[in-house]
């Protein structure tokens, strides 16, 4: 929760020079944390979950969407990651990131320097449909990356792969590494499978060795990176003739996350994205294709595209296919040209949108893998502009010989002139301990815009605050601005480091460096060369934002009866809007995924396809311009 100093007072010594910044790993895996507090992680497991081997066994981890854990149709343990982010230049999209923190996102050890075991991956045993033993020779392949786009494995750092002996019931290392060079490349490497470990009960597993180093340390606290990171990416079991047969991969594959359908932004408020969609939509999808084929000739690929409004599971756009000739062992990413934009339709009384663009191809006369062909993009809009997309993969400030009375800015522009209402920032918790960093104060402030720099017109100053640092992907703190400032066109947030280093979420996998700006007396610069991504700023032109917990709840909204309560179908409400009127409802989580979201012109709503929890409604009256909340719970 946000923590404020009551006493207001305006800052008035000098500015000093920066120092530059400094971008330090985060210290919990975020997505893995939130997960677990979302019930996604289940270890349910039965007879039932077996291999059942007869030509091939694959997985590439493409097909996973949003989720983290590996999934118990192959895997008996759920200690790796499975993500598209801090991967780079995937072989198909998805990877699973063996690391140093364990299943419940936090570090293994707080020990520096001392080597032990952390991750595995683990596959479920096999059962052998075809008569043993084979023709040909059964191989293991896959491919690994250290580092990617994240911390680079230390020099004793190792990925291990073992293989189960049934007969001796031993796990046996086959192969292991401590290669680091070229984080950027992944490497394949292909096994012969001893025929001894050719029966029912076979199983293999990837795991991984780490060692902290001494670094980033503050007043003798660790602070932990999400550190020593091996990629494993397509892994295939399957016989073959020669080893080299193993090297033909024989697919067409999608290799990289869609994009935002903005070319500016990845989120607008609700509000404003018509405008937005009209002047800034993204007209080129990138589309980034691989094949694999030891044919000579060219391959044929389809590209369609499609998109979903989520909250009336409407198809909006479904136009005709792209078509190219594709060489057959090539990485292309395909421009295609939308001119129609990505179909998005405001509905009237929604205060968020939701939609759903897919992508996936099709190859007349060819049996690839259709696991890794298709990858999709949710898209929210409520009441805030974003440069980021949701995943802080650094923390970012300032540090140097003076880190006080720093200050760094990140330019907007609006659609649609509004009145700014709030600033959301996402702090990255820095050590396993939430409350060690709390005490680095911090100012904000919104600025004009002058020359496309901030301006010395200042708009708006905020009280003193300490940071709130969050466990989940978006748990934004959320500073109200009161009163609310009228914007029209280019603003900036500055927010001011009023103590050491403040650890704001930095996402690497967009890029809007060019709108940050640091001030170095006396003149703000930008800084083109610093690392591209995007700060986790949001500025919000709503009375409320996405709740993320029951501390978030806007004090200034009135709370009605809801009944019966607990309620297991029919929630009623006590709102007295005229009869006939269309009310808004939406329903969220404690962890602020919002679960409902329609209109209704009665005083109920059924939320027995809900799971039982705690809620939190929010209803809208629409006519009156009233926002309403109630929590309840659902049995």
């Amino acid at each position: 929760m946000l923590k404020k100093i009551l006493t207001i007072t305006i800052i008035t010594s000098s500015l000093v020079a920066l120092h530059g910044q400094t971008f330090k790993g985060l210290g919990y895996n975020h997505a893995i944390v939130q997960a677990i507090e979302k019930g996604e992680l289940t270890n349910d497991k039965s007879e039932e979950d077996s291999i059942i081997f007869i030509a091939e066994f694959f997985e590439d981890f493409s097909n996973y969407k949003s989720w983290v854990f590996p999934k118990n149709k192959y895997w008996s343990d759920h200690y790796a990651f499975i993500n598209s982010t801090y991967a780079d230049s995937m072989i198909s999209l998805g990877v699973a990131t063996l690391d140093a923190f364990n299943s419940d996102g936090f570090p293994y050890t707080d020990d520096l320097g001392t080597i032990i075991p952390a991750d595995t991956l683990t596959s479920n045993s096999f059962k052998f449909e075809s008569v043993l033993p084979f023709d040909d020779t059964l191989f293991f392949s896959f491919f690994y990356q250290a580092g990617g786009k994240g911390d680079l494995p230390n020099e004793k750092d190792t990925l291990l792969l073992d293989f189960f002996h049934v007969d001796s019931m031993k796990w046996n290392n086959i192969f292991y590494t401590n290669d680091t060079e070229e984080p950027s490349k992944f490497k394949q490497v292909v096994i012969a499978i001893p025929e001894s470990y050719i029966q029912n009960g076979f199983r293999f597993r990837f795991r991984n060795y780490i060692s902290f180093e001494n670094v980033d340390r503050n007043e003798g606290d660790p602070v932990f990176p999400i550190a020593d990171l091996w990629h494993i990416d397509y892994i295939r079991i399957k016989t073959a003739a020669t080893r080299e047969d193993m090297y033909n991969l024989d697919d067409i594959m999608i290799a990289n996350p869609l994009l935002s359908a903005l070319t500016e932004y990845t989120a607008t408020p609700y509000s404003h994205l018509q405008l937005a969609l009209s002047t800034s939509e993204r007209l080129i999808v990138p589309l980034s294709i691989r094949t694999s084929s030891p044919e000579t000739d060219l391959i044929p690929v389809d590209r369609y595209y499609r998109t979903y409004d989520l909250t009336t599971g409407d198809l909006l756009r479904d136009p005709p296919s792209t078509s190219n000739d594709m060489e057959p062992n090539v990485f292309i990413t395909f421009l295609d040209d939308l001119p129609s934009g990505p179909g998005f339709i405001q509905n009237e009384y929604d205060t968020i949108g939701r939609f759903k663009i897919v992508s996936y191809l099709g190859a007349t006369d060819h049996n690839f893998k259709s696991e890794n062909d298709t990858v999709e993009r949710i898209e929210t809009y409520h009441d805030y502009y974003a440069y980021d997309d949701g995943t802080a993969e650094y923390g970012i400030g300032i540090s140097g010989q003076t880190e006080e009375n720093i200050y760094m800015a990140i330019r907007f522009r609006t659609f649609i002139p509004d009145s700014l209402r709030a600033v959301l920032i996402y702090f990255n918790k820095t050590t396993t301990d939430p409350e060690s960093s709390n005490n680095q104060e911090f100012q904000i402030s919104i600025r004009k815009n002058s020359g496309s720099q901030p301006s010395d017109e200042v708009l708006y100053f905020s009280d003193y605050y300490f940071p709130a640092f969050n466990h989940g992907i978006n748990e934004f703190t959320r500073i109200d601005i009161d009163p609310p400032i009228y914007v029209s066109d280019t603003f900036f947030v500055v927010i001011e480091q009023l103590g050491e280093y403040l650890n704001i979420g930095y996402d690497i996998n967009t890029n809007n460096i060019k709108h940050y700006y640091e001030y170095h007396q006396p003149n703000w610069i930008n800084r083109p060369n610093m690392m591209k991504g995007s700060f986790m700023i949001r500025p919000s032109f709503g009375t409320y934002s996405i709740l993320t917990s029951e501390e978030s709840i806007n004090i200034d909204e009135v709370e009605i009866c809801v009944f019966p309560n607990p309620v297991s179908d029919r929630l009623n409400f006590s709102l007295k809007a005229l009869p006939g009127n269309p009310v808004g409802v939406a329903i969220y989580n404690l962890t602020g995924t919002c679960l409902i979201n329609t209109t209704t012109e009665n005083n109920y709503i059924n939320v027995n396809s809900l799971p039982g929890g705690l809620y939190l409604i929010r209803i809208t009256d629409i006519v009156n311009s009233k926002l309403y909340t109630a929590k309840f719970i659902k049995y």
